[in-house]
């Protein structure tokens, strides 16, 4: 689904005492973090953030309970307020981390009208690494269980790295494209993540095309070229040589041994 902005607030000042009910549509989602103090109330329960921490959440109302102004700087994203398919029922609370820094830098860089606006990308997603840090990955991530163990000490970009591509492996990706989405240099992220996963981003991508490819082949009957595209080539030979280099068979030779394979095995059920 399509996330669009609701309202930016980068320097909203909170006076003592004071409530705000800001945003309480079912649809809407809210990234806030905090210069003091801030309670938090959602479903007549109370959350309380502290200093510098920085909390994800749908549908709840904001107070200063102390006798100072208390800065904040946040974000209203109409979508789905749902991680992996489940509804945000209590608020996220973070401490302050490198992926917060950049929300925040992301946040300021927000112009009035975000169409296409790469900082709008890189929020949602840095806000979907922090969610994917704190519940360490579910099980249907595929990622290694060496690095779902020690998601506390990886860089949560390359978490959200590694997501999008599983996403969006259908898009024109590049390595220069991935690292300019969360701010690094692109040899930085290529060592970073092979580190990480034993395998680099654009490699990666690769493989995830390959898998969703043979898959198709195998059980459609879609032109071999459509396919390509819809995996992201535009050179149809290309894809044929890479998927060739992977399988050791073309993509038309291993859609005829795949039919072989259905065929004998109807046949085997019929005969008996």
């Amino acid at each position: 689904m399509e996330h669009t902005v609701c309202s930016v607030k980068k320097k909203e000042v909170l006076t003592p005492k004071n409530i705000i009910r800001w945003h309480h549509d079912s649809d809407v989602y809210m990234y806030l973090e905090s210069s003091g103090p801030l309670e938090l109330k959602i479903r007549n329960k109370a959350f309380f953030l502290q200093k510098g921490q920085s909390v994800i959440g749908s549908r709840f109302q904001i107070a200063n309970p102390t006798n100072e102004a208390v800065v904040f700087r946040a974000i209203a994203l109409r979508g789905s307020p749902e991680w992996n398919g489940r509804p945000i029922i209590q608020p996220y609370i973070f401490d302050s981390n490198e992926t917060t820094r950049l929300i925040g830098q992301a946040i300021d860089g927000l112009k009035i009208h975000p169409v296409c606006n790469k900082s709008l990308w890189s929020i949602f997603h840095l806000i979907e690494s922090l969610i994917l840090n704190m519940e360490a990955l579910s099980c249907d991530e595929k990622v290694p269980l060496e690095i779902k163990k020690s998601t506390d000490k990886i860089d949560s970009r390359l978490l959200m790295i590694n997501r999008f591509i599983r996403k969006n492996y259908h898009q024109q990706i590049s390595l220069l494209y991935l690292s300019e989405l969360i701010c690094c240099n692109p040899v930085y992220l290529s060592n970073t993540f092979s580190k990480v996963f034993h395998v680099s981003p654009i490699k990666y991508l690769q493989q995830i095309r390959m898998e969703k490819a043979k898959e198709m082949i195998a059980s459609t009957d879609e032109a071999i070229s459509e396919i390509a595209g819809k995996m992201g080539y535009v050179s149809n030979s290309q894809f044929s040589e890479l998927f060739k280099r992977t399988y050791g068979v073309s993509p038309t030779q291993y859609r005829s041994l795949e039919h072989i394979h259905a065929n004998f095995g109807r046949t085997k059920e019929f005969k008996k």
